[in-house]
C-alpha cells in the first residue's frame, strides 16, 4: 500500500524548469494538487483489509480511512487557496484525533498466543500458563 505513495510524492516535485509566471507557488497549484489523488488513493486502499481483519466494512477505522480520502478529494476539486486551507487544517485535526483515539485503542480480542509460545496474556497478568516454560 505504500508504494501508492511514491507517486505523490513525485508529483509534488516541481517541474524541470518552472515557467509559471508566480512561481513555485503557482507551479504548486497547477501541478502539486495531483499528488492529492493518490493520497486518497491510499485511504481508499485501506478500506479492504481492515474489513478482512476486522470481519466487517462498517468499522471504526474504516470510517477513518473514508473520510480523510474524502477531504482529499475536496483539496483536490477545491478551486480557491483559503477553501484548502481549512481542508487542511480539518485534515491534520481528523488525522491527530484517529492516531490517538483509534488506532491506539486495544481491540476486544486478545492476542492469540502462538503454538509453543508463552501465552503473553498471563503472563502480563502474572498467572502461569500450560505454555510457559521460562
Amino acid at each position: 500500500m505504500a508504494v501508492i505513495l511514491f507517486p505523490a510524492g513525485a508529483l509534488v516535485l516541481p517541474t524541470r524548469e518552472v515557467r509559471v509566471p508566480g512561481g513555485l507557488i503557482d507551479d504548486f497549484d497547477v501541478h502539486g494538487r495531483l499528488a492529492l489523488l493518490p493520497v486518497a488513493g491510499y485511504f481508499l486502499g485501506w478500506l479492504v483489509p481492515n474489513a478482512k481483519m476486522k470481519g466487517s466494512m462498517f468499522i471504526l477505522p474504516n470510517l477513518m480511512n473514508v473520510v480523510p480520502a474524502g477531504l482529499t478529494i475536496v483539496a483536490f476539486v477545491a478551486g480557491r487557496r483559503p477553501l484548502r486551507g481549512w481542508v487542511t487544517a480539518g485534515f491534520v485535526l481528523l488525522l491527530t484525533c484517529t492516531m490517538l483515539f483509534v488506532y491506539t485503542t486495544p481491540g476486544p480480542e486478545p492476542l492469540p498466543s502462538l503454538a509453543g509460545q508463552p501465552d503473553l496474556e498471563s503472563w502480563y497478568r502474572g498467572t502461569p500458563s500450560k505454555a510457559s516454560r521460562w
